[in-house]
């Protein structure tokens, strides 16, 4: 148990400077970014891929 708090506290402290974010800011940033409305940018990914074949 202590040994996998320290990998996740060193894990917290390596990505300080990346922010978290929430599922509708995601979607705010997919519409902002690339103008897409039926989801995030993982969704805006997987119908790119999907549309492909």
């Amino acid at each position: 148990m202590n040994r996998n708090f320290n990998q996740i506290i060193e894990s917290e402290r390596a990505n300080l400077d990346k922010p978290l974010y929430t599922n509708r800011k995601l979607q705010q940033l997919t519409e902002l970014e690339c103008s897409y409305r039926k989801g995030d940018w993982k969704r805006l990914f997987e119908d790119t891929l999907i549309s492909s074949y």
